[in-house]
């Protein structure tokens, strides 16, 4: 599969930046600068090679432990268990990629604020730059990027063609309303912990939105109730593995070189295969959706009663300064009545209910 195949017309644009830069002003030099660092990034993006499980937890240590004010979240989240319930494999969607992009239109007409379908409506006139690709690497789903200079909305996505389809292009255009909305290259640098809130609460209620459909009701049901089951089995592989940081942690007064020796001692005397189980999932990679989904939850549970104050409380989120710190960040959306997983076994029953009523 190509990835990226839009980065010919990336670096035709980044010429034009440049040029463009010489006689800005300073606001559109800011813009020009973020939109260049962007296309650089995607231009010149390398995968960190990850040469052993040592290697792996280092990178963990140092990212998951900026964080550690959020892994109890994660803890709530692993406690639940729906054993009660057999897995159901995603719903089948045979529709044409013309079709799926109108089924996330009406979404977003039918099912948003006017506010919402219009910021939608200027990411969509640019679906020509809304690529489907063909993959048979299963981690491969979807993903999009924002240009503030232009506010260019490109798309990528690598069908699986299930109902969660729809859901998925509607979670990437939550992306877009949010940069479009309020950005800054904080949102995927200090407070990438947070960026995936909004783009998941549109992926959440997008499905909520068809299970009112007849002719989507089941499809959407069991996708709400799968995709719920999939964070929780995550949540637990990355508890587990914030067990494995917590053995091998250093204090303020060690060294890098300290923690380094740590994952060594731990990686060498650990059970070969019980480590392969853990980390070849990749746990870290799922912490981001875990806590966006800590938060949706809260705001989907207002939605149920109350779309109009969730649509409200999202905007609130959508418009909080991007260059706050982390943990005030998340003290901005306390404030606004929303508490991380407060209630979580509400959210579990309402979607066993629904899932329920279809089987």
């Amino acid at each position: 599969m190509q990835r990226n195949p839009y980065n010919r017309e990336l670096k035709e644009k980044l010429k034009i930046f440049k040029k463009l830069r010489e006689n800005a002003t300073w606001e559109e030099k800011e813009l020009l600068d973020a939109s260049i660092d962007i296309i650089l990034d995607i231009l010149k993006s390398k995968s960190i090679k990850i040469r052993n499980y040592q290697d792996q937890l280092l990178l963990d240590y140092n990212f998951l432990t900026l964080y550690k004010y959020l892994w109890s979240l994660v803890n709530d989240i692993s406690k639940i268990t729906n054993d009660d319930i057999t897995s159901i494999p995603y719903p089948q969607l045979n529709v044409d990629n013309k079709e799926l992009i109108g089924l996330v239109h009406d979404f977003f007409k039918n099912g948003t604020t006017k506010e919402i379908f219009e910021l939608f409506c200027k990411l969509y006139k640019e679906r020509k730059s809304l690529y489907f690709l063909k993959s048979q690497d299963p981690t491969i789903y979807a993903n999009s990027l924002y240009l503030p200079y232009d506010e260019s909305f490109y798309v990528q996505m690598s069908r699986k063609n299930e109902f969660n389809d729809i859901a998925i292009l509607a979670h990437e255009y939550g992306h877009g309303i949010h940069l479009l909305s309020n950005f800054s290259p904080n949102l995927y640098n200090n407070l990438i912990v947070y960026s995936e809130i909004v783009s998941m609460f549109f992926e959440l209620i997008c499905s909520d939105y068809y299970s009112k459909i007849k002719e989507f009701e089941k499809s959407a049901i069991v996708t709400q109730f799968e995709t719920w089951d999939m964070i929780t089995e995550n949540a637990k592989n990355l508890f587990q593995e914030f067990s494995v940081l917590s053995i091998v942690d250093i204090n303020k007064f060690q060294s890098e070189g300290d923690l380094i020796k740590n994952i060594d001692s731990f990686v060498n005397s650990a059970n070969q295969r019980e480590l392969s189980d853990l980390l070849d999932c990749r746990p870290s990679e799922d912490f981001i959706y875990i806590i966006a989904q800590s938060i949706v939850i809260e705001l989907y549970m207002i939605y149920l009663n109350d779309s109009e104050k969730a649509f409200y409380l999202l905007k609130k989120i959508i418009d909080i300064d991007l260059n706050l710190p982390p943990q005030v960040y998340l003290s901005e959306i306390n404030k606004l009545g929303i508490n991380p997983n407060q209630n979580i076994d509400e959210y579990n029953m309402h979607l066993k209910r629904e899932l329920k009523k279809i089987l």
